[in-house]
């Protein structure tokens, strides 16, 4: 499953993914893998894409913003 947040940030911005992936430190892959929800950014890096896009680490990747209880489904 996408990131669709992120995914719809990077297709709308003015810039390519090799300019983002350079400006926030990374390689073009890595962003495409963010995109695709195979691996998650670090602190440092979640932080420098959601200033990148004007907008919080919440929103950017609202993955990480639930609580726990709602991370997985209950038995």
């Amino acid at each position: 499953m996408k990131n669709k947040v992120l995914t719809k940030n990077v297709k709308t911005s003015k810039k390519s993914v090799i300019q983002i992936a350079r400006e926030v430190g990374v390689t073009r892959m890595t962003i495409y893998n963010y995109m695709d929800n195979l691996y998650f950014p670090n602190v440092h890096i979640a932080n420098s894409l959601a200033r990148l896009f004007k907008t919080t680490t919440e929103e950017l990747f609202p993955y990480y913003s639930k609580p726990k209880d709602q991370l997985y489904n209950k038995i």
